[in-house]
């Protein structure tokens, strides 16, 4: 019995979450999680959120931004928050994949996962299925400020409805063959690619007359800026300090 109580004594006491407490108790739909607190009790979840957060289902907005001890989102959140209209995940230290995969969210219109350390977002360590799409509402994607070398291949199939895309700062030099092709992603209409090692556009880009190309055009790595795309090159335009952000 003495030994048992001492076990007890013992057994690290569970973080407390006084926000998801709120956040139930009140039925909120949006929730933001950030701050200097934050680090410690993410660090004590093994670098994950916390399970409780994927028991609240009526959330539609949710940020965690900031927190250098977030290495992955944790299993559950596809599951517990499937009315996610908007997951902003910036500035942590996500990576180098997403395990599990994010997705399917089949409302999710933005997902932001700028600034974190991914290098790769293969199948079961990724954005979410293709077949059927994981993500098929999604309007706008930001995965500027990462490490990422290569997109998905089937980025086009998880993601039908994709309008803006955000790739500024990444190791990117090329695209996948399929996103650009006719029919692939027919709603596509904001690129911002800047600070890559990209040099040459696909000719399949061409029949995206509206697309717009952000960036500038510098010597060395491929920097664009402009509208209509010419296929097999990178399109010259009037420098610019920055790519507009997206959501």
């Amino acid at each position: 019995m003495a030994g048992a109580a001492e076990a007890a004594a013992a057994a690290p006491v569970p973080e407390a979450w006084p926000e998801l407490e709120l956040a139930e108790r009140e039925r909120r739909r949006e929730l933001l999680l950030t701050g200097p607190g934050l680090e410690q009790r993410v660090r004590a979840a093994g670098g994950r959120l916390p399970p409780r957060l994927f028991t609240l289902p009526l959330l539609h907005y949710l940020e965690v931004s900031g927190c250098g001890s977030l290495r992955e989102p944790g299993p559950g959140l596809a599951q517990g928050l499937p009315q996610l209209h908007s997951l902003v995940l910036r500035r942590n230290a996500l990576g180098p994949g997403l395990s599990p995969e994010l997705g399917p969210l089949p409302a999710l219109r933005v997902l932001d996962l700028s600034g974190n350390a991914l290098e790769a977002l293969p199948p079961g360590q990724g954005l979410g299925p293709a077949e059927p799409p994981g993500l098929p509402q999604l309007q706008s994607l930001n995965l500027s400020g990462n490490r990422l070398r290569e997109l998905p291949a089937d980025l086009a199939r998880c993601a039908p409805r994709l309008q803006t895309l955000n790739l500024t700062g990444n190791r990117l030099d090329s695209f996948p063959a399929a996103l650009f092709r006719p029919g692939a992603l027919p709603l596509l209409s904001e690129l911002a690619a800047a600070d890559n090692c990209l040099r040459e556009l696909s000719p399949d880009i061409a029949h995206l007359a509206s697309l717009k190309v952000s960036g500038d055009c510098e010597p060395g790595p491929w920097r664009s800026g402009g509208e209509g795309a010419a296929p097999g090159r990178a399109v010259p335009g009037t420098p610019q300090s920055q790519p507009p952000s997206l959501p």
